[in-house]
């Protein structure tokens, strides 16, 4: 058993090294999956109430009851739940891996508002629909789930990211939030969870935090600080209730979580799975990735019919213009503007001064002619506003760079072939400017030295005629 269980570790780890699948998305795989809901109301199509989104619905697939994880989830969303809502979250679905009654105990001893939906899932199947991580050796049916639960505990087996986040509780954190750790721990020890690390008030406010004072003013999650909330966890809810919390299927002893946000139509705005024990995500980067503009998406990789022609403008913004700005120079002005001064102001295109480009006026009504290869719409669209500063939304830094992109670069197919065609028309433009400006002078050059020449023809002459005229005594 022991050489099976190592040599197990040792093709897990292996397995390890392959790039972790791209996040599921929800609405398509959790289409079909019913689960009752806690409070008896019935059960729900949770793929379909995904899909019937109207603003943007978050779904967290807990793990069981008694889990680091699953009482992680319920403490972030319970503080981070008036900021969701702030971002236009306004439906909460959370799955627990156990049946109506744990769920209901779990949300109780950890006061989840009754705006969260509970929903029962006992076999752990929404989860590994949505693509959840099953730990260490999830169909082996003769190795002890506990013996399972300790692999991934101790970080010996996959998915291998459980030391990180529980190192980080005892370490610390120099960027992390703390507010969340402060609000579930004033819960804990209202609730009489020990060990106690805040000094509460007879109302109930927070009077203290004993990790103030430590020396670490401008440290967000303080060192123990994470690690003393677990322990709460660990000791008065997850041990304390084990019986009531346990898993009736061992299957979900190792089964992770995970967690997303869709938008209207179900469209996915985020999703998450857990990578180890304690791995829980961190909702300000979730809110930050669900904070995107009510606007119509569109498809990156798919090309835009052509746009109608912009209307002519008496003074066009041109493609040396574009260039200019792009590659580090700067535009003439148009001729309506006054010019500008040119004491230490930097040269450019033949010598020219160069005051600040005027407003580039951009008109977005259709998404990029060419695909843009980028790993997710987030760099897409960060590739797309570095091109095209002015623009207000990511539709219209996509049209901005169609339109100039395709004066220089009609044959460009994505942003690296684009951007090597301007830079090379930039190329070919200052070299142009280079010989206008070197044609002159040496027009010069060769024009004085033929003069020089001439003139050094008619003196020899001369000396030559007035040699011949001199008497016989004088010629030398």
């Amino acid at each position: 058993m022991l050489r099976r269980t190592l040599l197990s570790l040792l093709a897990a780890r292996a397995a390890a090294l392959v790039v972790p699948m791209k996040a599921a998305n929800p609405t398509k795989s959790l289409t079909g999956q019913r689960l009752e809901r806690a409070n008896g109301a019935g059960s729900i199509d949770v793929g379909a109430i995904l899909q019937t989104t109207q603003s943007k619905t978050l779904v967290v697939l807990g793990t069981h009851a008694a889990d680091f994880n699953a009482c992680e989830y319920m403490q972030k969303v319970r503080f981070y739940l008036p900021r969701l809502a702030e971002a236009g979250v306004d439906r909460y679905l959370f799955v627990v891996n156990g049946d109506a009654r744990q769920a209901s105990k779990l949300a109780e001893l950890l006061d989840l508002p009754d705006e969260v939906e509970l929903l029962a899932d006992p076999t752990g199947a929404a989860g590994r629909r949505f693509g959840c991580d099953r730990g260490f050796r999830p169909d082996d049916a003769e190795l002890n789930p506990y013996v399972k639960l300790t692999v991934v505990g101790l970080g010996f087996g996959p998915p291998w990211q459980t030391l990180p986040p529980v190192l980080a509780g005892y370490f610390g954190s120099p960027n992390g939030k703390r507010d969340w750790i402060e609000a579930a721990m004033r819960q804990n020890e209202l609730a009489g969870r020990t060990p106690a690390a805040l000094t509460l008030g007879a109302d109930g406010a927070v009077l203290g935090n004993k990790f103030d004072a430590l020396p670490l003013d401008n440290w967000g999650v303080r060192p123990f600080e994470l690690a003393t909330l677990r322990l709460q966890n660990l000791k008065d809810v997850q041990l304390a209730h084990y019986d009531e919390l346990k898993p009736a299927d061992d299957r979900c002893l190792t089964q992770l979580g995970g967690c997303a946000v869709v938008g209207p139509g179900g469209a996915p705005l985020y999703s998450w799975v857990d990578r180890g024990l304690c791995d829980v995500p961190d909702f300000e980067a979730l809110l930050e990735a669900i904070d995107v503009p009510d606007e119509p998406a569109f498809d990156f990789s798919t090309p835009a019919p052509a746009a109608a022609p912009e209307p002519a403008s008496p003074e066009p913004y041109s493609v040396k213009d574009y260039l200019s700005e792009t590659l580090g120079g700067a535009p003439k002005p148009p001729a309506s503007q006054p010019k500008a001064p040119e004491a230490k102001t930097p040269r450019r295109w033949g010598g020219a001064a160069a005051p600040k480009k005027p407003a580039v006026p951009i008109k977005a009504e259709s998404p990029p002619a060419f695909p843009i290869k980028a790993e997710s719409v987030k760099e897409a669209a960060a590739a797309l506003r570095a091109k095209a500063p002015k623009a207000e939304t990511v539709k219209e830094a996509a049209a901005a760079l169609r339109a100039q992109a395709s004066k220089v670069a009609p044959k460009a197919e994505t942003v690296k072939e684009a951007a090597a065609a301007l830079k090379s028309n930039a190329a070919r433009t200052a070299a142009n400017n280079k010989a206008r400006a070197v044609a002159p002078a040496a027009a010069l050059q060769a024009q004085a030295a033929k003069a020089a020449a001439a003139n050094k023809a008619k003196a020899d002459a001369a000396k030559a005629r007035r040699a011949a005229a001199a008497p016989p005594g004088i010629r030398k």
